[in-house]
């Protein structure tokens, strides 16, 4: 079980960076799962859905979408015996970058490889709440996912805030014996911070199926 965990301070860009990394995928999409719902439809539509990836074809399209560098982004793993050391501020090491095209090339690339569905993936755009709220914790809506046999979650979560969503990473990650890599969000302005979110993400994903 493999978490990726964009990690940042409130109205840092987590939610829309993730409905891009959305965007992404969902092009690549085998087939749909009925899964999709919204968390939140008065304001910000955050939203929750399970896809399904062919590992090759994902990694390829992925892989196009952006522009590496030496040295290249490596996330920050951590498992259930040292998430509990879970740092404030992460550092933001190695760099990778969406390319401008990346909508063209993602039209244009060719999908010949056989279409086995062999990774069941889970997006979660909301992650501001913690435990005791009058809606799902993070927690709950992990474990939703878990339970829908996903292997992989992509999910936000808001920084050490009194409502304490990162809690329930920690605690999902020992409860389940999950590997999370925890994904600062960038400190540029919007919008290349934005874009620095997503190919972080989009690596990340790329380097661990």
């Amino acid at each position: 079980m493999k978490l990726i965990v964009l990690y940042g301070p409130a109205n840092s860009g987590k939610t829309t960076s993730l409905k891009k990394v959305y965007e992404v995928l969902k092009h690549i999409n085998i087939r749909e799962t009925n899964v999709f719902k919204y968390l939140d439809i008065n304001f910000y539509l955050d939203f929750l859905d399970k896809l399904v990836l062919n590992r090759q074809l994902t990694k390829n399209e992925i892989n196009e979408c952006l522009e590496k560098s030496t040295p290249e982004y490596v996330p920050t793993e951590y498992d259930e015996n040292s998430i509990e050391n879970l740092p404030t501020s992460i550092p933001e090491t190695g760099e990778v970058t969406l390319k401008e095209e990346y909508r063209d090339i993602l039209v244009k690339e060719s999908k010949s490889i056989e279409q086995i569905e062999d990774l069941l993936l889970g997006i979660d755009t909301e992650g501001d709440y913690g435990y005791k709220q009058t809606r799902p914790s993070l927690y709950e809506r992990l474990e939703e996912l878990y339970n829908k046999n996903c292997e992989i979650i992509i999910c936000a979560c808001t920084k050490r805030n009194k409502k304490k969503p990162i809690q329930c990473v920690i605690d999902f990650v020992k409860n389940y014996h999950a590997t999370a890599y925890i994904i600062p969000t960038s400190s540029l302005p919007c919008p290349n911070g934005q874009k620095q979110n997503v190919a972080r993400v989009l690596s990340t994903l790329s380097r661990i199926i």
